[in-house]
């Protein structure tokens, strides 16, 4: 299937599937745009030209009439006003005068005493393709000569109107070629995302078949795509895994060296037995779980396992007695449950596949479920005993006695605050053991919470008579932590500390900095602990087995509930303690650095 694909992608490679990328697209978007351009350069300079020369031929023609016109006016002027100024301004008005010059010159001795004239109106520029004609002029005492100098008009006139012309044209033609640009855009940027996935699974980028998938987009390209991909992975999937059984199921010990490997290494053990009862293989991982020496060849499975009861389940198995699995002890120093269970193959069906898998540890953590069930069960039902029988006494009519319902009330609150400890404290185990226990961590300061804890569990240690001392530096550290859940933690430590310790007892909490290292230490004259015990009391629902122990109330959770709120904070806990001879509670916290406390902690 492979092979059959990565043909496809290697003819779908070529320049057809290039011509289908968004870069072509945009290529022939620019090369449209400079052609349009392009062209209207050219055709506003073929336009400009031609429109010249129409003008330089309709100059020619009318100068001579233009300039016979002239000649008359300043002839009329002669005999008149002599006024040549005013007919200078004239002729230069006419059409395609660019400038004209005028010299006059007395002829008369009787007018001797007038001033001839020479001048020339209009300025004459210093490059241009003019036509000058020139005429003599006669009039009464008078004589001169007239040229007049004629020039196409201006093309600035014409070419701004061709360039507004062009403009609109060619905004027009932009729009169209950007309308097109986007809606081809749209057709073929799927194609170019098929072609670059096709191009990174032939290079060998992407080894796997589920790499040709497209980002799912609007188009029904991509989404037929995906769709033909992940048919073709799921196809893929069943061959490999009809292949990977069919060489399993068949003869495991003459497979091929890799895959031999392989099933040497799986932690999962795997047995293969054929119709005569005959061991035919079994793996590193089975030999360890069942107990049993490698063997080779065919070897009766009741010679090779000592424990019949899983000799009894393979014939269970067999007999199709439960195909969904067996649980039985397979013994070993570790008492080891496990769990057999058929595999399902097409091959011959009086052999018989079986995975074996260890389930100790499964098995450990349902005993354990059930122990924590037993445990909150009873746990619940001594305090809510109480207050029912309690709440029933105060509803008796001739309960009227006001010391005895002052005694009833107070067991019922008693019971009650216990019942919401209990409560608070297996929610702080699930959210701990769950990972949803979440720090709102602030700049905090461990003598104030210390002070407020002794304060009040001050009352507990005046019922007993207990000595409870604290004793804090003049300058403590800040810690970054969480306030209610490190008061928690002291309560915890403090209120077991006067729990275990006798009538007219000592209870000291010390508070001190060692490198960076913000230390309390919660000591005790109390009845101690065990050192067999010291690991153990931090687990949930652990009580040593004592009489005195015993004797008091106690969930089992306080311990277990503060290692983690410290280990959660970035410290530890420790104990040192002997039997009888009191107990000393560690808790370690790492101060915050003088940046930190400075700015405090972001919660």
């Amino acid at each position: 299937m492979s092979r059959s694909f990565a043909d496809v992608a290697r003819k779908l490679s070529g320049p057809a599937v290039h011509f289908l990328g968004g870069d072509v697209v945009s290529a022939f978007a620019l090369m449209a745009i400079g052609l349009v351009v392009a062209m209207f350069v050219v055709l506003e300079a073929v336009s400009l030209h031609a429109f010249h020369r129409a003008d330089a031929r309709s100059v020619t023609d009318a100068a001579p009439i233009t300039m016979n016109l002239a000649r008359r006016l300043v002839e009329e002027e002669m005999k008149e006003s002599r006024d040549y100024q005013a007919v200078g301004a004239t002729l230069l008005r006419m059409p395609s005068v660019a400038w004209c010059e005028i010299k006059i010159d007395p002829t008369d001795a009787d007018e001797a005493t007038r001033t001839p004239f020479d001048h020339t109106f209009g300025a004459r520029p210093e490059q241009a393709e003019l036509l000058e004609l020139s005429a003599a002029l006669t009039g009464p005492g008078h004589a001169g000569t007239l040229r007049i100098a004629f020039s196409p008009p201006s093309a600035w006139g014409m070419r701004g109107l061709l360039w507004t012309s062009y403009g609109v044209v060619t905004i027009v033609a932009l729009l169209v070629l950007l309308w097109t640009y986007r809606v081809l855009s749209k057709r073929i940027r799927p194609l170019g995302l098929v072609c670059d996935s096709l191009l990174a699974y032939h290079s060998g980028d992407e080894q796997t078949i589920e790499t040709l998938q497209v980002p799912a987009t609007a188009s029904e390209i991509t989404g037929a795509w995906n769709e033909l991909v992940e048919e073709v992975t799921k196809i893929h999937r069943e061959l490999d895994e009809f292949r990977c059984r069919e060489v399993i199921t068949t003869r495991p010990d003459v497979c091929g060296t890799p895959f031999k490997d392989v099933l040497e290494a799986l932690p999962v053990g795997l047995v293969r037995v054929d119709h005569a009862g005959h061991l035919t293989y079994s793996n590193p991982a089975a030999q360890r779980f069942l107990g049993i020496e490698p063997v080779s060849g065919r070897q009766p499975l009741d010679a090779v396992l000592e424990n019949k009861a899983v000799v009894q389940c393979f014939g269970d198995l067999r007999n199709h007695v439960n195909d969904t699995g067996i649980d039985v002890q397979a013994g070993g120093p570790d008492d080891t449950v496990v769990r057999l269970t058929p595999v399902v193959t097409g091959s011959v069906a009086q052999d018989l596949t079986v995975m074996v898998q260890d389930v100790s540890q499964l098995k450990q953590a349902e005993r354990s479920r059930d122990e924590f069930l037993a445990h909150i069960t009873h746990e619940l039902r001594t305090p809510l005993t109480n207050i029912r029988a309690y709440t029933e006494t105060l509803t008796e009519d001739f309960f009227d006695d006001e010391q005895t319902r002052r005694e009833c009330y107070n067991v019922i609150m008693g019971e009650t605050r216990r019942l919401s400890r209990l409560i608070e404290d297996v929610l702080s185990v699930s959210q701990i053991e769950a990972g949803a226990a979440r720090l709102a961590r602030t700049a905090t300061r461990v003598d104030e919470m210390l002070r407020q804890v002794i304060q009040d569990m001050q009352a507990n240690a005046d019922k007993k008579a207990i000595d409870l001392v604290l004793k804090i530096p003049s300058k403590v550290p800040l810690v970054s932590g969480d306030r209610h859940r490190l008061i928690q933690v002291w309560t915890n430590l403090i209120g077991n500390a006067i729990k275990y310790t006798p009538q007219n007892g000592t209870v000291r909490v010390d508070l001190e900095t060692e490198d960076n290292i913000l230390k309390v230490r919660v000591s005790d004259t109390g009845i101690g602990i065990s050192e067999e015990y010291h690991q153990r009391i931090f687990d949930k629902f652990f009580r040593v087995d004592t009489g005195e122990e015993e004797s008091e109330e106690g969930t089992g959770l306080g311990l277990s509930i503060s290692r983690e709120i410290i280990r959660m904070h970035g410290g530890n806990i420790r104990v040192e303690s002997q039997s009888g001879s009191g107990s000393t509670f560690t808790t370690e916290l790492p101060v915050l650095r003088a940046a930190e406390a400075k700015a405090g902690v972001d919660s």
